[in-house]
């Protein structure tokens, strides 16, 4: 499989790797005609995320979510063997 900042994924079921799914399958959605109009309209961005009509603001949310867990897992190991080879 790949390997990240010497994280080494070895499953498809790793959490890296689902919260990176879970954010290309969300935030693909977000391009397509008439799901986002936030990139038309760029004022909408101010309004509540719990709009009816603005749900795709509730999307881009959980896609910043995951998207901080893609980020941290590896850096969270990278940060442990530090402190591992240390002591």
């Amino acid at each position: 499989m790949a390997t990240m900042y010497g994280y080494d994924v070895t499953s498809v079921d790793d959490p890296a790797i689902e919260a990176a799914d879970d954010c290309l399958d969300q935030g693909s959605r977000l391009f397509l005609p008439g799901e986002n109009y936030i990139n038309l309209f760029p004022v909408l961005k101010h309004l509540p995320a719990w709009l009816p009509m603005f749900k795709s603001r509730a999307v881009i949310e959980e896609v910043k979510v995951k998207t901080a867990i893609m980020k941290r897992i590896p850096l969270e190991f990278v940060k442990e063997s530090m402190v591992s080879v240390d002591t």
